[in-house]
């Protein structure tokens, strides 16, 4: 089968709904913004009186982030273009899931981050002012792997503090 945007029989490939959603949300770009950190990738575009952010996992986890809210509601759009109206939580920010990376090429880095996710607003976004862009980590979703691994460490660090009292106390006996 050749390769395109559309295939053979005119239906669209998931490149043509990158090209659709790149043409269209990331076009009239004024300024960007760039946030990098060791778990999450985040690019604001400022788009006149559109803002369009666009926020992947670096790595194997899935995150949870608070993205600060410029607007009342946005448009959130996964990578196969489906949408979805959010509004802000209490905190005043758009609360998402951003999937793992799955594709590691090179040890230890993930070449191929995760799915991303744009949010994009009718409101301006003031780079001016970048930390009140930046997406806020909430909390990870470990894998049951990572739960053993952090309940045999909580254990032995338990262990050892248990040790250091008995000691303390008995040294305060003698």
């Amino acid at each position: 089968e050749p390769y395109g945007l559309l295939r053979t029989d005119r239906e669209p490939r998931p490149a043509y709904t990158a090209y659709d959603l790149i043409t269209t949300h990331y076009r009239d770009v004024d300024e960007t913004l760039h946030f990098e950190t060791q778990w999450t990738q985040q690019v604001v575009l400022a788009r006149n009186e559109l803002t369009t952010r666009v926020l992947w996992s670096r790595t194997p986890q899935t995150w949870r982030v608070r993205v600060p809210a410029l607007a009342e509601q946005a448009l959130m759009i996964d990578q196969a273009g489906n949408e979805q109206v959010i509004k802000p939580d209490a905190f005043g920010g758009y609360v998402i899931e951003l999937g793992p990376a799955t594709h590691r090429f090179f040890e230890p880095d993930y070449t191929v981050g995760g799915p991303p996710i744009l949010i994009v607003e009718e409101a301006p976004a003031n780079l001016a002012r970048p930390a009140s862009l930046q997406a806020q980590m909430l909390n990870a979703a470990f894998s049951r792997r990572q739960w053993a691994g952090i309940a045999v460490v909580g254990t032995a660090l338990m262990g050892i503090a248990l040790g250091i009292v008995w000691a303390i106390k008995r040294e305060s006996l003698l």
